[in-house]
């Protein structure tokens, strides 16, 4: 997972375009890159490890003007750390620029066919495949090229292109990673991977770019919509994107980010009452930033049921009295019993193990206050590692928690993602692979339980309200984009 955006027909567009990145920050945390227009036709890269702010640290406002611009934060799926692989890539005599989020699944073939005809690589990303393709492509003008390229690509990417003035934006034929679209009030344009990224700027989201769709923006503004040749029978966006990726107030694909997480928080308590998994416990806590949403949720549905429970089981009167003398905490027990460092990112970005284990204590931090002698239910967006499990569980009991159970809102995750989503790409890494049952993962992290959400709730939410089919390989092993092209 990674975070583009491209600004075209405004003044300063790196300012406005650095500023969107900022707000997509958590979808790459190893690299950031800006790219911008310069009057003679060629392109200037920034770069830098780390986080966004090291990137606006070598800017000052309006000391980088130009009226295009790229800009990428990254999270490497495909190639190292190394600054070589940030974004973005140039070509054509530095008069093209690409930022990408994805992985193209035929990338070593390519890579190969190149090497054989002698041309070479500085970086190991597959990315720069893309300006080497553009360059050598035999059609005419920038949209003949690069309809020409990625009709070569089946997937899976979301990208902007800068070229000779014209900012494209491009989603593979199966609508994998997300983009939008956006509009200044003076007529300049914006693509972003969320379209809050967009709202931060000023500008007004207009629509998600749909499945195949090419949208080309010329020096004047002037908008064109292309598709491409490959028509799969159904879309496969990246269902995580929902769970964990995507800012709660983002839309993804015509869906409230919020709305999804709100209905994965039900649907679990459902099921583990159903099941007669609902744990005795005091408290219910969020691991934050991402596991929040679902988990206030999650909180309401255990209120809500066992406000049902008084009803049905006492008379008027005795209803009346409890809830005159009841404590509310009692009645909702949601509660921020974990707090979290905000100048500090996600731990699973976080390439090297050690530094990722020492990362959690620095990033997160109970408050005895709310968890000293309280049974515990803790809520997460997700189970990848059980690194930051682990050390959130030892961290509860260290603070006197006498019991923790873990609810992760989606299933285990039991593959990698070759398509550039989030989890690791050595698959195993993941907890659900590396022990052979979820009570070998509950023994691991210290655990009193655990549960996740069964891959059909999962299914059901993710795939509700008309949204048709979504990625969920890495759950459930169905890969959408045939990996063998």
């Amino acid at each position: 997972m990674c975070g583009v955006v491209g600004v075209t027909g405004i003044d300063n567009a790196a300012d406005y375009a650095l500023k969107a990145l900022w707000a997509i920050q958590p979808r790459g945390l190893e690299a950031a890159g800006c790219g911008i227009l310069q009057p003679d036709g060629t392109i200037k890269v920034e770069k830098a490890e780390g986080m966004v702010r090291n990137l606006r640290a070598k800017f000052e406002p309006g000391s980088r003007p130009g009226r295009q611009a790229v800009a990428h934060t990254r999270y490497g799926t495909a190639g190292s750390s190394l600054l070589a692989n940030a974004h973005p890539f140039l070509g054509d005599n530095d008069r093209l620029a690409v930022v990408h989020n994805g992985e193209i699944i035929n990338a070593a073939r390519l890579r190969q066919e190149f090497e054989s005809q002698g041309v070479s690589f500085s970086a190991t990303s597959d990315t720069e495949l893309l300006p080497k393709m553009l360059e050598r492509t035999q059609e005419n003008g920038v949209v003949g090229r690069i309809l020409t390229v990625l009709n070569q690509i089946p997937g899976a990417y979301a990208l902007v292109i800068l070229w000779n003035g014209y900012l494209i934006g491009a989603s593979d034929p199966y609508g994998t990673h997300p983009l939008w679209l956006g509009r200044f009030p003076n007529g300049g344009h914006i693509f972003a991977s969320e379209d809050a990224a967009i709202r931060t700027v000023g500008a007004e989201p207009i629509k998600y770019l749909k499945a195949g769709q090419v949208i080309v923006i010329s020096p004047e503004q002037e908008i064109t919509t292309y598709w491409l040749n490959l028509k799969p029978a159904d879309h496969a966006h990246c269902s995580f994107n929902y769970d964990y990726t995507a800012r709660p107030d983002s839309n993804l694909w015509g869906r409230s980010v919020t709305s999804v997480r709100d209905a994965l928080g039900i649907v679990t308590f459902n099921e583990l009452v159903a099941a007669g998994l609902m744990p005795q416990i005091d408290v219910i806590v969020p691991v934050l930033d991402s596991g929040r949403t679902h988990t206030l949720t999650f909180s309401k549905a255990c209120a809500r049921h066992r406000l049902i429970r008084l009803i049905q089981n006492n008379s008027l009167e005795t209803i009346i009295e409890t809830i005159k003398q009841i404590d509310l905490d009692t009645l909702f027990p949601f509660r921020f019993g974990i707090n979290r460092a905000h100048d500090a990112g996600r731990n699973f970005q976080i390439p090297v193990q050690g530094e990722r284990e020492k990362h959690i204590m620095i990033k997160h931090s109970g408050d005895p206050a709310v968890v000293k002698g309280k049974r515990l239910l803790v809520g997460d967006d997700s189970v990848v590692r059980a690194t930051t499990a682990k050390a959130i569980i030892k961290m509860l009991r260290d603070l006197g928690a006498t019991e923790v159970h873990w609810v992760s809102f989606s299933p285990p995750l039991i593959a990698s993602c070759p398509y550039g989503g989030t989890e690791t790409k050595d698959e195993s890494l993941l907890a659900a692979v590396r022990f052979s049952s979820i009570e070998e993962i509950r023994r691991f992290i210290g655990a009193n339980s655990l549960n996740y959400l069964s891959i059909e709730g999962y299914r059901r939410v993710i795939n509700a309200h008309g949204s048709g089919n979504h990625c969920m390989a890495c759950m459930d092993k169905v890969f959408p984009i045939p990996l063998d092209q």
